[in-house]
């Protein structure tokens, strides 16, 4: 559907409804744009296959660190934010992007300076798929494996239990 005054359709996520409720409840005026589109998702961990949370090795905030998978913490390296606006997961101050701007199956997943491109740009599909909207690919768990310290990928989009991600 459309917002009252609006030209396009929102795209909204699960945590996006709940603050249209919670602005309702607060009586604000949802014609403010600000209000009905919420611009950043609360962060937190972003939970994968086996139970293991989406993590940036050794919390290292060096560009090119590796972004795997590690038992769930609760540390800053697993607190994950997903920016509406920019289609941006950020941890640690940068971004979750695909290594050299990469589009191709297998190309890993690295944190990097923000810096606007589509490497870095992550769409929330179907509940539980994070896509990258400049490959088609889906972010996904290299070979399925679950043990901690396994990288992430870019995927074709195939609906496993290794591209399954559960947001905050």
């Amino acid at each position: 559907g459309h917002a009252t005054g609006s030209a396009s359709p929102l795209n909204w996520a699960e945590g996006q409804y709940l603050r249209l409720a919670q602005s309702i409840d607060a009586g604000y005026n949802l014609d403010t744009p600000s209000v009905v589109k919420a611009k950043y998702r609360e962060a937190g961990p972003i939970v994968g296959s086996g139970g293991k949370c989406i993590d940036d090795a050794n919390a290292a905030t060096s560009n090119g660190t590796a972004i795997q998978t590690w038992g769930c913490n609760a540390t800053a390296a697993q607190s994950w934010g997903w920016s509406s606006g920019d289609g941006t997961l950020r941890a640690l101050g940068k971004c979750m992007d695909a290594t050299r701007g990469g589009t191709a199956n297998g190309t890993p997943i690295q944190l990097w300076d923000c810096n606007g491109t589509g490497a870095q740009e992550w769409r929330w599909r179907r509940q539980s798929r994070l896509v990258n909207p400049q490959s088609g690919r889906c972010l996904d768990l290299a070979g399925g494996n679950v043990a901690d310290g396994t990288r992430l990928q870019l995927s074709d989009c195939s609906g496993t239990a290794s591209q399954t991600w559960h947001l905050p």
